[in-house]
């Protein structure tokens, strides 16, 4: 019935809540990436590392410094 409502497995909607809610704490906090994991409800490392690498195609640290890089753009040139 959840999927029929929404699109995606259970599963898979809360891995992705859970991996933005990562994503966030990426860009804004210099917290460890452990640290992140847990508390996006990731109880494993490895199972965060992987998760993260198969929805974003890069890893969590390789995602912060990719962010680091890459400023928000400035109010009136995002379609520049």
């Amino acid at each position: 019935m959840f999927s029929e409502c929404i699109g995606v497995s259970f599963h898979d909607f809360l891995i992705k809540q859970r991996l933005n809610h990562s994503k966030r704490c990426l860009i804004q906090s210099d917290e460890p990436i452990t640290s992140i994991a847990h508390s996006s409800g990731f109880n494993s490392i490895a199972t965060f590392n992987r998760s993260f690498q198969t929805y974003e195609g890069m890893s969590p640290s390789d995602y912060r410094k990719l962010k680091e890089y890459q400023p928000y753009p400035i109010s009136g040139q995002e379609n520049r």
